[in-house]
């Protein structure tokens, strides 16, 4: 396609989801830590005082081995004083890192096909990737993890789906798994929907036995010493509770678009009892789409089984990721499926689908159900992403509160809004001390936002 034929109007949709985040979060994000993040200060006490060891960076923090993360947040707080704009900042690149290689590995398999069809899939695939309906985990630097770990995840997918097979990709689609196993605990889900990608493009079976060995090796080192979370349900739910587990893991495929459910009952009063059985409908009703998406392509010699390979393993990721979640989790309900800090991992299956989709209706222009398709799932992702955005916004106000509540020291309701009163007492000293966060200049910062 010539440069001149270039769609400017897709252009210019490819890139709005982008400048929307980037406004709002320049406009709403809060410089100061929030919940989980905390746990980074003895980390960084432990830097100062030159007792930082390996050993630390690997250990346990709830389900997961924030390694990777790690490596990158004490670094960077030890430069920044900790202001927790920087972890925001890099889980943006990260976002642009996982839509460059989702756009190139689109545009290896439409290599043959026009280019007009590739910018039209774009802006979709922004949406998904920049979407506001995951703004729990743009707003709170700490999820950088999950961005790191989906980064990883959809690298090594693209190394190892490349038809031109090389040791060198393989070696590299495996480090893509252990960056990924080791910045969140989805990204264990890795290791099986890479194998199925290997499995479908027949690679020799050394391979297989490489990769299950590997993952084997990797999964022994995550578990060594591996506590199972206090206060959360037993890994056994879903034997005992098939059913409550089912519907769990259905809720977290159908989040990126059906979140805002979670919080119909305060709007309609009889939506209460409804409101549980919406996303695991959506996500059943998901699962035959993307089941039937994925013979009628074949089947229709839209695609092989080789070039659908790396979608397949996406949505593979995402399933697999949404049955661990709900070892950990299910116990609490259908709501907690719903939170926004489970939507990019999700994600990934949904940006598959509409891939499938928009091929699909570019090859058959007759049919009318491909595009109505589109339409539906990209009008739920944009009020879903409403619904983050004005989430994120409240919370911005009230994480604003707490962080001049941070300084004074006296309100511990206020305090409370960012973690355990009584850890938060004895960590201001700390943050005082080495003039991090709130005391990172000789007087106290005092500014609400950005």
């Amino acid at each position: 396609m010539k440069p001149s034929a270039i769609p400017v109007k897709n252009i210019l949709l490819t890139f709005s989801p982008f400048l929307v985040l980037c406004i709002l979060l320049l406009r709403y994000a809060v410089d100061v830590p929030a919940s989980d993040e905390w746990t980074l200060l003895p980390f960084l006490q432990k830097a100062y005082e030159n007792h930082l060891t390996l050993f630390d960076f690997w250990s346990q923090q709830s389900e997961h081995r924030f390694f990777f993360p790690r490596l990158i947040m004490v670094p960077l707080a030890l430069i920044s004083g900790w202001n927790t704009r920087g972890e925001m900042f890099v889980s943006v690149i990260l976002g642009i890192g996982i839509f460059t290689i989702l756009a190139l590995q689109i545009r290896k398999t439409l290599r043959e096909k026009r280019g007009q069809l590739w910018w039209s899939v774009l802006p979709a695939i922004s949406c998904a990737v920049f979407g506001l309906n995951q703004s729990e985990n743009w707003f709170w630097g700490w999820q950088m993890s999950v961005f790191l770990s989906v980064f990883s995840a959809i690298a090594g997918f693209y190394f190892l789906a490349d038809p031109d097979f090389s040791w060198k990709k393989y070696f590299a689609g495996f480090v893509c798994g252990v960056i990924a196993t080791y910045s969140y605990s989805t990204g264990v889900s890795f290791w099986p929907s890479a194998l199925l990608i290997l499995i479908l493009l027949r690679r020799n079976k050394l391979t297989w036995m490489l990769w299950v060995l590997g993952a084997i090796g990797i999964a022994a080192t995550y578990l060594y010493h591996y506590e199972k979370p206090s206060g959360h349900p037993s890994v056994l739910f879903g034997a005992i509770h098939p059913l409550q587990y089912s519907g769990y893991v259905f809720s977290i495929l159908a989040a990126p678009l059906v979140a805002f459910t979670r919080k119909l009952s305060s709007v309609i009063s009889f939506a209460t009892t409804i409101q549980q059985f919406i996303p695991v409908v959506f996500g059943i009703a998901s699962c035959l789409l993307a089941w039937a998406l994925i013979r009628v392509v074949i089947r229709k010699g839209v695609l092989t089984i080789a070039s659908a390979s790396p979608y397949l393993g996406m949505m593979a990721y995402s399933l697999f990721s949404a049955l661990l979640i709900a070892i950990g989790r299910g116990g609490f309900g259908i709501s907690s499926a719903l939170v926004l800090r489970y939507v990019t991992a999700s994600s990934l299956f949904w940006i598959a689908i509409l891939f499938l989709l928009f091929l699909l209706r570019a090859e058959e222009r007759a049919r009318k159900w491909p595009s109505w398709c589109i339409v539906i799932i990209l009008s739920l992702l944009m009020m879903n992403s409403v619904y983050g955005a004005l989430y994120a916004i409240k919370q911005s106000g009230l994480l604003a509160e707490s962080r001049k509540e941070l300084v004074v020291g006296k309100d511990d309701s206020l305090l409370a809004r960012m973690y355990y009163t009584s850890v938060l007492h004895q960590y201001i000293h700390l943050l005082k001390k080495y003039h991090l966060s709130v005391y990172r200049n000789s007087s106290p910062v005092r500014g609400d936002r950005l």
